[in-house]
């Protein structure tokens, strides 16, 4: 067609070399847009992959059948499936399959076996060995399997992401109609005139279903048909383009945009022309090719549209993210947030060794190998350093992905400093408050007063960690508290010291003052007023020192006083619980004065009843 097409002004052998050129000029604008094509697919496929790798991680179930036995299984699909290995070599595939699916399955499985053609991928329901219902995405193909035939199957368990899936789906088919339905107008126009003008000798069939026009349009209509199709903007750039093709011999590639004659819309069009010149150089004429850019146009906005959704969600992010290099020894990119958490500015935090952030290089490679061999590592908790010096613990979550063409690591990375410091500030309430209904119980056990006590001291020292305690009792007509019981490293210590709440020096202790204060006092045993009892009390490791009064009714019964090695062991926090095992000791001694009164008023009337006279008459006289 395009030879006869050129006719009228090639003839002979002359005819036969202009098609050939013409077809190895079209192949080779073919092959350039090929390539350009894919370079720009690539691209905007790894901006997607990483976009997605932020979202979330699959894993795919693989197996093989041979005349519908299953002969292997990767470690997902038996997660998937709810089967060990072993289970399912003794079942065939189809078993696997809901009932709802299990036949077409098994049919579209043995016919795939056969050679026969059917889908190689669909959807259907899943049976797990528990009973439950999957949905999977399934894939099959055939592959020889130790010298046989064998099925192949892949499937992903998209139960719970089926709308994501579709979504993703739908995507992947925008990509491939781009890659799959891209056609192209070739055509040939001569120069002739002068001043010269482009004239349209040659145009395919596909100008109408990519220009909405009829071949014949252009061909009788002339070069200012085509001008007129084109957008204002671009019509009167290209107005000129007569002499511009014609002075050089290089091909030229130009865009703009085209009104469909069916749609009316404007498309984006990508021409190159390729020169043809006479035997004495000059250009006579150009082939060219012509494609509906208008895909690849939207491939380019969604291709800056996800890049501008990764640098959003990598720059709007709550929490840091780094990209680390493969060999996971620098920082390649860092967020606002990354920036903030270390204290570095962007430009000395980009390229730094990760030694900087006080990562241990071991550490580091015991975290993170995994990422490079499985794709992902969750949860690693890790200790780093801010630029001030001050520590903090991060969690970091991290994936494989390719940065600037190369492999690399991203982490996200959340500081857990506080959050760790709260969890264990609420283990250590909890243990505390267990040991409250542990010292509650065993005071309930105990009939006698040092026993309840003693419980008491003991529950006190496990749950603040504590060296000893100690419980004095206020008796009356004196000033000198009566010791009662004691817990921990005590080693008589609280037996044989002397302990008081007058104005004597053993009075200006902290149990001294709490008692005439009637509130929690705090110390260290490296205070002045503790110079009575400080040999003792270092000899045996204390060092902080909080009593706590034991209160009525308005009445100091006692005091309860407990040591520590930490100097920073009493703070607010834990005087506020250790005044509740305050308020058990005052009920404890309460309790025994209660039961010390009871106990004298039963032998009293005991006594009473012993010295009573006698009713009047015997037990053997008659009424």
């Amino acid at each position: 067609m395009l030879s006869f097409a050129l006719a009228p002004f090639i003839s002979g052998k002359w005819l036969c070399l202009a098609a050939l050129f013409s077809l190895a000029v079209a192949a080779a604008i073919l092959l350039a847009a090929y390539l350009r094509r894919n370079a720009g697919l690539k691209a905007l496929a790894e901006s997607e992959s990483r976009f997605r790798t932020l979202s979330e991680f699959t894993t795919a179930g693989i197996l093989l059948y041979q005349g519908g036995a299953i002969v292997f299984t990767n470690q997902a699909a038996q997660e998937i499936t709810g089967y060990s290995e072993e289970e399912m070599r003794a079942k065939h595939f189809w078993e696997l399959v809901h009932p709802d699916h299990r036949e077409m399955v098994k049919q579209r499985g043995m016919a795939r076996q056969r050679g026969e053609a059917v889908p190689s991928r669909y959807e259907f329901k899943l049976l797990r060995k528990d009973g439950t219902v999957r949905w999977v995405d399934f894939s099959a193909g055939m592959v020889t399997y130790k010298g046989r035939p064998a099925g192949l199957i892949t499937a992903y368990d998209i139960t719970n992401r089926k709308e994501t899936e579709e979504a993703l789906k739908q995507s992947e088919e925008r990509v491939r109609m781009i890659l799959d339905h891209v056609h192209e107008v070739i055509y040939y126009n001569a120069l002739e005139g002068d001043p010269p003008k482009l004239v349209p000798k040659f145009v395919n069939s596909q100008v109408e279903e990519i220009f909405g026009y009829p071949p014949g349009h252009f061909l009788d209509g002339g070069f200012q048909t085509w001008m007129n199709s084109l957008h204002p903007d671009d019509r009167q750039r290209l107005g000129n383009l007569p002499p511009i093709v014609g002075s050089s011999p290089e091909p030229r590639t130009i865009v703009y945009r085209f009104r469909n004659g069916l749609t009316g819309d404007y498309h984006w069009i990508e021409d190159t022309a390729v020169p043809r010149v006479d035997k004495d150089g000059r250009v006579v004429g150009f082939f060219g090719v012509a494609r509906d850019i208008s895909k690849r146009k939207e491939s380019e906005e969604a291709l800056r549209k996800s890049e501008r959704d990764y640098r959003g969600l990598f720059e709007g992010a709550h929490d840091a993210i780094l990209v680390i290099s493969g060999d996971i020894e620098c920082v390649l990119d860092a967020n606002a947030q990354a920036c903030a958490l270390y204290g570095y500015p962007h430009e000395e935090l980009v390229g730094a060794p990760l030694g900087l952030l006080g990562m241990d290089p071991d550490e580091c490679h015991k975290h993170l190998e995994p990422v490079r061999q499985n794709g992902f590592a969750r949860d690693c908790q890790m200790k780093h350093r801010r630029r001030d010096g001050s520590a903090l613990l991060v969690e970091i979550n991290a994936a494989a992905v390719e940065y600037q063409g190369k492999p690399a690591i991203l982490g996200i990375i959340r500081d857990v400093t506080d959050k760790k410091r709260t969890e264990e500030q609420i283990i250590r309430r909890n243990r505390q408050l267990q040991a409250l209904l542990s010292s509650s119980q065993a005071m309930a056990g105990f009939m006698d007063l040092p026993g309840a006590l003693r419980a008491i001291c003991q529950a006190a020292v496990e749950a603040f960690d504590l060296r000893m305690a100690w419980v004095g009792q206020v008796v009356p007509e004196s000033t000198q508290l009566h010791f009662v019981a004691s817990a921990g490293f005590d080693e008589g210590y609280a037996a044989q010291i002397r302990v008081r709440w007058d104005e004597s020096p053993e009075g200006q202790g902290p149990t001294g003052r709490c008692i005439r204060t009637r509130r929690p006092v705090v110390a260290h045993t490296s205070d002045a007023s503790f110079s009575p009892w400080r040999e003792w009390a270092e000899a045996r490791g204390y060092d902080a020192v909080c009593a706590l009064p034991l209160l009525h009714e308005d009445t100091v019964r006692g005091a309860l006083t407990v040591y520590s090695s930490k100097p920073n062991a009493f703070d607010p926090e834990t005087v506020e619980v250790l005044v509740i095992f305050a308020r058990q000791c005052a009920m404890a001694l309460v309790n025994a004065g209660l039961y010390d009164e009871a106990r004298r008023y039963i032998e009293e009337l005991l006594r009473a009843s012993q010295h009573a006279p006698a009713p009047p008459g015997g037990a053997g006289e008659k009424g």
